[in-house]
């Protein structure tokens, strides 16, 4: 990909080059037209090596939209893309499959979990540099349930406000992520009865200004729920800031909160 500077602006085509702007890239990128067919990526030997590289990234964009369910309600307080970030680390685990081969190596999350812990929503604001003591958490997987303590709060020291805003509430999101296996018809889960419903819970608004006791959160999983071993429980936390519209009503701001992965078990 070659780049150039355009005293005057263009997009599209001169002969063989092809000429565009691409988010993120200053400059115009300059492309010449052509390459493979679809039809012999698909089927012509030399193309093997990308029709296995390519398997394994479409398994990995399945494991990432499998955590993101796991998270639902907290999607919103992410401040950029994060479905890239998410393949990432399912790339990074299905590579530490050393018992199948390349185009067909699992995305084991029950195995390597502790990669995924602590992963942040946020690269500016990340919600440890907001909520200085982390909470800490235990999971009950016979039970389908899990239980989050919350630390007792105290402004300016453990719990910062980087919006300068009057109210703050807690949302915790508690849900499951399937191990992704290569079967005859793609990459699906290891185990299909492996399902499950995200919990959340969402605490009442509370005062910046003043100190919020200590408080246990239990979330189970509603019934029909099940897991086994090629699964893993996984908690998020995030925390979000408002402003009250009148006497009676707070809502929340926009772009004011942050979220992380809590504890994956």
């Amino acid at each position: 990909m070659a780049k150039a500077d355009l005293s005057f602006p263009i997009n599209g085509s001169i002969g063989n080059l092809s000429i565009f702007k691409m988010k993120g890239v200053d400059k115009y990128v300059v492309r010449t037209k052509g390459g493979a067919t679809k039809e012999q990526v698909k089927n012509d030997p030399v193309f093997e090596k990308v029709r296995l590289n390519n398997n394994e990234f479409g398994g990995c964009s399945k494991a990432a939209s499998k955590i993101l369910r796991s998270m639902f309600y907290l999607k919103y307080l992410n401040d950029h893309s994060i479905i890239g970030e998410l393949s990432k680390i399912s790339m990074m685990i299905q590579k530490f499959d050393t018992v199948n081969n390349i185009g067909q190596r699992s995305i084991l999350f029950s195995v390597y979990k502790n990669i995924l812990t602590g992963f942040n929503l946020n690269k500016q604001n990340v919600f440890d540099s907001v909520v200085k003591h982390s909470p800490a958490y235990y999971f009950s997987r016979t039970e389908f349930k899990a239980t989050v303590f919350l630390p007792e709060l105290f402004p300016g020291i453990n719990i910062l406000n980087p919006w300068g805003l009057g109210w703050y509430r807690f949302i915790i999101v508690f849900g499951i992520i399937p191990d992704m296996v290569h079967t005859q018809y793609g990459y699906q889960q290891a185990n299909e009865q492996v399902m499950y419903n995200p919990e959340k819970f969402m605490s009442e608004w509370m005062a910046t200004d003043l100190t919020a006791p200590e408080r246990t959160v239990t979330l189970q999983l509603a019934d029909g729920a099940f897991i086994d071993d090629t699964a893993c429980m996984v908690l998020s936390i995030g925390i979000e800031f408002g402003w009250m519209v009148t006497n009676s009503i707070i809502e929340p701001v926009k772009d004011a909160g942050c979220a992380k992965v809590l504890g994956v078990g």
